[in-house]
């Protein structure tokens, strides 16, 4: 083999922290990715798309950190960038109504 066993070790000490998540906690995280996506997207109702997506998403993140904060930041990251993104489509379709001043 040609790795060394400090990479096998580094490679141990990535993985100890998906082992303390619990799957809860991760149900818990796709929950809140869920429902943002919801308000995000439209989707026809009965359809598995946003909860296809947030899985896939979730997984994806958890698979790439290499450290629980990495994972919760990234995916707090996300979120914060999904409720900004909400906010101005809330905004493009109800535009704020200003009164004309006449001078």
């Amino acid at each position: 083999s040609s790795r060394v066993h400090g990479d096998r070790t580094g490679e141990l000490k990535k993985m100890d922290w998906k082992a303390k998540l619990s799957i809860e906690d991760r149900k818990r995280l796709r929950a809140k990715i869920i429902s943002a996506l919801q308000d995000l997207l439209p989707v026809e109702p009965g359809s598995t798309k946003i909860t296809d997506a947030a899985t896939a998403f979730e997984e994806k993140v958890y698979t790439q950190s290499k450290a629980k904060e990495e994972y919760f930041s990234a995916i707090a990251a996300k979120l914060q960038s999904w409720g900004e993104r909400q906010k101005q489509q809330q905004n493009q379709q109800h535009p704020q109504q200003h009164p004309q001043q006449h001078p």
